[in-house]
Order: C-alpha cells, then structure tokens, then sequence
C-alpha cells in the first residue's frame, strides 16, 4: 500500500500465519532537510532552523504555524516551568493567540504530582491547546543535540493545532534571546515529502520482515519477539535484506552503510539515516564496542527493539564481506555462486532451521546448521570467525529467558573459536589482510591503538609492537580474558610516523598484522 494515509515517517509489514496474504504499508516522509523555520525578531537568533512535524494533528499545508513564540511556564517542572507538564500555565494568557515553546520531557520527574503528568508529545500539545495555543514548538532538552524525531504518540484525540519539534541546541538558543526578553515570531514551512515506496533499502526492510518471521518457526508468523528488553532480531535481518539488496558493483565491507537514506533526503552511503551507528566492517568505525555485549539493560546499552537489531544486521554485514572475500561479489542476485549469494541463502536456511523464540546464539547456529547442509560445512570456520569477532564466540552465554524468549539480561560475550577451529585470514577496510582472531584498531593510529584477540591461550599473552627493522619498540604482558574481552589500549604517542607490526604470543602460536602510525 504505496503512500498509505494512516500514517507519516514510517512503513511496516504485517505478517499473518502462511495461507494469508501479509500487507506492507509504505507512508510519506517529512522532507526535514527542506522544512525551515524562519525566525524573526531579534538579530541573535534571526534566520531559518530545520524542524521535524509530527504525525498527529492537523497538517502545516492545513493550518499554518505563525506567530509570536511564547515560553510556557506551568508552575511545577524544572528550569522555569518550561516542560508544560500542568494546566493551566501560570501565563496562560500570554500563550493564548501565540505559538507555546515547550522543552522536551521533564514531567517524569513530578512525583509530588497526583496523578503523574503525562510526559509524552501529544499530552504537552493538549495542554498548550487548553490554554489558547495556535500552535506548539517543543525543543529537545538535551542542548547539544539537533537531531531530528517525528513524534507520534497516544492520547491525539481532539488536537486542532499544528506542532512541529526541533533540535535541542536551537531550542536552547531561541529560550535563551526570548528570557533575555526579545520578541520572537515564528513561520514554520514543510518541503515536498518523500515517498517511502521509493526508497529500496526500507522496502526491502519492510518485506524482510515478512520473510523472516514466516521461515522462523514453520510458517506461524508467532515465533520472534519485537519486545524491548528481548534479543528482538527481526529488525536485524530487515536491516540486512535492505543492505544487501542495495549493494552495488565496486562497493567494500568498510564502506559506511545506512538505512532510510532516501527518505532522510540524503544520498545513498551518506548519513545519518535511522540507525545510530553506519554499517561497516570497519570496528573502528561502529565502535569496538558494537559487539554482543552491546545488550543489556543498563545505560549505554541496547534494549529497545531497533537498537538490538543493528548489532545483528552488524554480524551478518561482516559474515556478507567474508564470504565475498572469498568467494567474490556476484550482481545477479539469482546466482548461486557470489559470496553475497550464497550469504543470503545460508541466512534465509538459518531462519528455516534456528529453533522458535531465537537469540542472537540461536540464530547462529541456524546459519552454521545450514551451512552443513548445503556446503557439508565448508565456510564453520568462517563463520565462527565472524561471529567470534562480535563476541559471539564459542564461550558466548545467551542470557536469561522470559516466557521462551531470550532477554537482553545477563548476557555473557565470547570471543574464542571453538577447539580445532581455524584462524581464518579476512581483508580489513584498508586492504591489509589480518587475521580474524587479531584486531589492531584504529588503523591508521595516533596516539593509541588498541590490541585485540579472540584466541585462547592457557598463559597471559605478550604483544610487542615492532618496527619495520625488527626491533621491538613497545612491548607487554595482557592477561588471556582481557585480551579476549576489550584487549590492551597501548600508547603510541612517542612512535614515529611509520608502518610497524604488531605481533601477538600465545600457547596457541604467534600471530602478527601491520598497523600505521599517523601522528
């Protein structure tokens, strides 16, 4: 259902059991980078910001934002009342006409209240309506952040005025002039929306989800969980198909990926998109810590459904460029012998023979399942490689488990190969071959560079850092779990500008890759 009315800055797929027909909606999207608010008043703040609409209320082309914007105060949250957590606002009467200015959040936080505001979107723009608002600007409340949100929400019933949201370093420099006491008018103006049919990567998601949710489980649609808090990997898989359906000829592993760019309105491989880190094979660009420990409840943490998900489309992204390098890239997607074929169909085999209610562990030995079934086992090593490179080694631990589904609590990571597993070598981003069980990153380097390996060893293992002449120039003893784990940050500030080597001891053998310094 191509530009489906029920809907803005968004698409889905609805998956009924096998024998049903499932049903894609694919909505419009807001062309944030063509929506500018034009202010005007006062010469610290005066020019165009961009802004985010929402999907309730009447639309801009509808009813039109202009006007003086008002600061709210209702007289209970934080930094002056501006969060319009409670109505009616001490300066109601101010607002009444005007475009309300509201900060993000803050209305948690009431505990004194009885019963506890509201602190969602749509909430805050009833009350601003209550109290004789035209329209509504909410700004984020973190000021150094300008990204930007669409905001649906519950509880949209009845709102009859526009509302638009913007980036917490603008909002913060708009309450700023308008506390110094400036008068601030206000015009908000849409651009042309984007067509979210036309963007292939969030079709292919969108259809992915069909895809994966009728292979796991034998056809029920009833065997993952999109649950935050859950090892949700649908959002995973979705994400890859989107990747790997939009792949081009002379495309590498650490190019930087990203969904939803068209209807982000930016170029293919230019960001942000909607993900918080790009896909790469490049881990000093998603981050050494984009691994399976990435999960978890706490702060810093990924628990909401999407975020888990990129941790899973990460390790099928690396297991894609793996696979081409070594059996190279094919553009016809109904071929059989490109690596990028016969990753897609190892995934799809993987869905069809992981078990109901998969883990992230689950879905890993789906994959290595279906490679012994259809290649007798000819890529395990590969596969365990990559996996044990995000920490979903042999010594890996799911975590705990809720009504069958396997939670993001208490999960153990493991970077090491199962016994008689072979060291597979891999191309990194810069063309340099390394070995998959030995990771030195960033690289180039500056001032520190960080050591890493997923190989057991029964002693404490040295790393010694050499020159091109042989000579050692850094050299020291890491414990075998920490090398394992987050490895040894070492000091490279006093190197020369130059290529050396990094060489690794352990009871399993000696391992060595080249890193550059760059200062």
């Amino acid at each position: 259902e191509s530009q489906d009315g029920s809907g803005r800055n968004n698409a889905n797929f609805s998956t009924p059991a096998d024998g049903s027909p499932g049903r894609m909606q694919m909505y419009l999207f807001d062309n944030k980078p063509a929506n500018t608010l034009t202010v005007t008043g006062d010469a610290s703040v005066n020019g165009g910001y961009r802004f985010a609409t929402v999907a309730f209320g009447p639309t801009l082309a509808k009813k039109p934002l202009a006007g003086k914007l008002v600061l709210v105060n209702d007289g209970v949250s934080d930094d002056g009342g501006d969060h319009g957590c409670a109505s009616p606002f001490v300066n109601a009467a101010a607002v009444t006409g005007n475009i309300a200015f509201i900060e993000r959040n803050g209305c948690v936080q009431l505990s004194t209240l009885n019963p506890r505001p509201n602190n969602q979107f749509a909430p805050k723009v009833k009350r601003a309506q209550a109290n004789g608002a035209v329209g509504v600007i909410v700004f984020d409340s973190t000021a150094a952040t300008n990204g930007l949100v669409s905001f649906g929400g519950a509880d949209t019933v009845g709102i009859r005025i526009p509302a638009i949201y913007i980036g917490g370093s603008d909002g913060f420099k708009l309450r700023a002039a308008i506390r110094a006491g400036a008068t601030i008018n206000v015009s908000a103006v849409v651009g042309p929306d984007f067509d979210g049919s036309f963007d292939n990567g969030v079709v292919s998601h969108e259809f992915g989800h069909g895809i994966s949710n009728r292979l796991t489980g034998g056809g029920t649609a009833n065997c993952l969980n999109g649950t935050t808090g859950y090892q949700t990997m649908g959002e995973g898989w979705s994400d890859f198909f989107g990747l790997w359906m939009t792949t081009r000829p002379g495309d590498i592993g650490s190019n930087k990926r990203y969904i939803a760019t068209y209807d982000n309105g930016t170029p293919l491989n230019v960001g942000p998109g909607f993900r918080s880190k790009p896909y790469t094979t490049d881990m000093s660009t998603n981050g050494n810590n984009y691994t399976y420990s990435k999960l978890g409840p706490a702060s810093g943490q990924f628990s909401e459904t999407h975020d888990v998900g990129e941790i899973w489309t990460t390790v099928l992204w690396d297991l894609n460029w793996a696979m081409i390098n070594k059996y190279g890239y094919n553009p016809d997607f109904f071929a059989a012998s490109g690596g990028n074929n016969l990753t897609l169909k190892l995934v799809l085999d993987g869905c069809k023979l992981q078990v109901c209610q998969p883990g992230f562990l689950d879905g890993r030995d789906g994959i290595l399942r279906a490679d012994s079934a259809t290649n007798r086992g000819a890529n395990a090593d590969l596969i365990w490689n990559v996996f044990a490179r995000r920490g979903m080694g042999y010594s890996a631990k799911q975590g705990d488990r809720t009504n069958g589904f396997p939670t993001v609590n208490n999960i153990v990571q493991g970077f090491d190969l199962p016994p008689q597993t072979k060291v597979i070598v891999l191309a990194n981003q810069n063309g340099v071959t390394t070995s998959a069980s030995l990771e030195a990153f960033p690289n180039p380097a500056q001032d520190r560079l960080t050591v890493r390996t997923q190989l057991a060893s029964a002693a404490p293992m040295q790393v010694t850092v050499l020159d091109l002449m042989g000579k050692a120039v850094l050299r020291t003893t890491v414990p075998t779990a920490q090398m394992q784990q987050n490895g040894v940050e070492l000091n490279t500030s006093s190197l020369a500008t130059g290529i050396y080597v990094v060489r690794v001891n352990t009871t399993e053998g000696s391992f060595t890759t080249k890193v550059t310094i760059q200062h």
